[in-house]
């Protein structure tokens, strides 16, 4: 078995449900598991959609600093959204601005 990458022992990741974590600075328990690319992806396009619900389009460069990724990675990351019609695209190059349809 797979122990959890977090410290103190961690929880077992096969063959047992995952014990939810109680950390103090956490506002809710979370589950324990594995960092993968597809969790990334999901945590980015998560924030993304969050940030554009409460302050409105968002342009690549926000993206970047947001997600702390480089130029091209937002600008990917923007249009997989878009194609998958989390997200709507209006203008274009510099002007261009991404927000929720």
């Amino acid at each position: 078995m797979d122990k959890c990458p977090r410290p103190r022992g961690g929880c077992f990741q096969r063959g047992r449900t995952p014990a939810p974590h109680t950390n103090p600075n956490l506002r809710r328990p979370r589950i324990c598991g594995r960092i993968t690319p597809a969790r990334i992806a999901l945590f980015m396009e998560l924030r993304i959609v969050a940030y554009v619900k409460e302050h409105g389009p968002i342009r690549r460069a926000e993206a970047q600093k947001l997600l702390e990724v480089s130029n091209t990675r937002a600008k990917d990351m923007l249009s997989k959204m878009e194609k998958a019609g989390l997200l709507r695209l209006v203008g274009q190059k510099k002007g261009a601005r991404y927000l929720i349809p």
